[in-house]
């Protein structure tokens, strides 16, 4: 069952809620899908920071993690977007640490955390 996304407008920033199962085989394709929307919205609104909850159990593979990030551009992904992502699963969050070392090394703004308040108290610090 694929997972389903929420996006909502705040003042400050973007908010997008994931939930569900990753559609098997298809990890880097609903991931894309969903950065993409985002990334249209930020631009249409002006709007460059990401408040994104992660509620998708499992382990997130390497090579995907490294994809997503490798395909950034495609997705229109502004290296001037600051984004937080809380992730409501453990395995995902320890997982997703690489995955934040990829897109910093790469320019891009982006950390990971577990607590929704540490993650909007960073995202909303500039």
């Amino acid at each position: 069952m694929p997972y389903e996304f929420v996006i909502q407008e705040n003042q400050d920033h973007i908010r997008v809620e994931v939930s569900g199962d990753w559609t098997p085989g298809k990890e880097l394709e609903d991931a894309i899908d969903v950065l993409t929307q985002v990334a249209d919205i930020c631009h249409k609104k002006g709007i460059n920071c990401i408040l994104a909850i992660w509620d998708v159990p499992g382990h997130i593979r390497a090579l995907i993690g490294y994809e997503i990030v490798d395909s950034a551009n495609k997705c229109n992904w502004d290296r001037h977007f600051k984004l937080a992502v809380v992730y409501t699963h453990n395995e995902r969050f320890i997982d997703s640490l690489f995955v934040e070392t990829v897109a910093v090394n790469r320019g891009y703004r982006v950390k990971m955390f577990e607590n929704k308040q540490e993650a909007k108290s960073w995202l909303l610090n500039c």
